[in-house]
């Protein structure tokens, strides 16, 4: 019997008006060998089970159906990694879908390169139309280091964090006991990045265009409230900042993001109206880049409760040294 080459993983949740889309471009992909499609069915409200369902009797030796009661992204795409078969493993989420070359295409440049991370260019697609997002023409099309991915990422030029770009060899992940955190406190596809860039001996990054990503503003990165999607980044920032001091890795907080986000809250932050003062919110994210560029710490910060999961993951908890702060969370 064939070995499964790739696991394809697709949490979904209330995305039944875009499921068929996503599903038929994974059903009709270029790709000729073996691979699978495991459609991780979250708590489902709305029709998604029935089309799962009709995808898994057309093609059974294809598709999947994974039940959970998450309610959490992160957990969703753990439960699909634990139930993955394939060499490499690749991530969809239910309402995106892909070229019809995009597992060909993947493939072939990690079995080329023989690296263990594969990243590949995208659209946004809105409302039928598709555009380039300006920073991914940067994205080299070559074979990479770890320190240069890591650059590039911490930069968000040219590669981008998100999981849904990337063919990650499972037998890597396995190893290095690399898996998604808890999302609900950080963005977790910048930390899931971080970790398989710093781990990685080769990054491959390709510029074909293989992944649609839909822009809609009921999905979980189009209606983050302002402050919340902030202190999600900052408090990813910090959960790098300790796997890297946990794995000997050079941390650098670049000052363009600290310029971006500081531009950012100067453009959205209002008075008044129970919002927080500009002051106040530039104060506060200045003292936390300041703390996540200087210091090694996780108790009494705004990233406390994801640390101590991120932490213990990485078995280091004891090594971690810790400074008492009087920083409270952006809300």
């Amino acid at each position: 019997m064939e070995d499964i080459k790739i696991s394809v993983i697709v949490p979904i949740h209330g995305v039944d008006k875009y499921l068929e889309e996503c599903l038929n471009s994974l059903l009709y992909q270029t790709f000729s060998k073996k691979y699978e499609v495991i459609c991780v069915s979250d708590s489902p409200n709305d029709t998604s089970p029935s089309i799962i369902d009709r995808f898994v009797s057309l093609r059974p030796d294809i598709f999947v159906r994974l039940d959970v009661n998450n309610k959490n992204l992160s957990f969703t795409r753990n439960d699909g990694l634990k139930k993955a078969r394939g060499e490499y493993v690749a991530f969809v989420d239910g309402d995106d879908f892909v070229d019809k070359n995009y597992l060909l295409n993947l493939y072939n440049s990690a079995e080329e390169s023989r690296a263990d991370v594969v990243c590949c260019n995208y659209f946004m697609y809105k409302n039928g139309n598709t555009s380039k997002f300006i920073s991914s023409f940067l994205a080299p099309n070559k074979l990479i280091s770890s320190k240069k991915a890591l650059k590039m990422l911490m930069n968000d030029i040219g590669i981008r964090s998100y999981a849904w770009l990337k063919l990650v060899k499972r037998s890597f992940l396995i190893n290095n006991k690399i898996e998604f955190i808890d999302n609900k406190k950080v963005i977790e596809d910048f930390v899931f990045s971080y970790m398989i860039f710093a781990k990685a001996n080769k990054i491959m990054c390709i510029n074909d265009r293989l992944y649609f990503y839909r822009q809609r503003e009921e999905s979980i990165t189009g209606s983050g409230a302002t402050f919340s999607f902030v202190q999600s980044f900052l408090s990813g920032y910090a959960i790098a900042k300790l796997y890297s001091y946990a794995n000997n890795i050079r941390f650098k907080l670049p000052i363009f993001i600290k310029l971006y986000f500081l531009w950012y809250m100067y453009l959205t932050t209002k008075k008044g109206n129970n919002e927080l003062d500009k002051k106040v919110v530039f104060h506060q994210i200045f003292k936390q880049f300041w703390l996540i560029a200087n210091e090694v710490v996780y108790q009494n910060t705004p990233w406390e409760d994801v640390a101590k999961i991120a932490l213990n993951n990485m078995e280091i908890s004891e090594s971690i040294r810790v400074t008492k702060t009087e920083i409270f969370n952006i809300k």
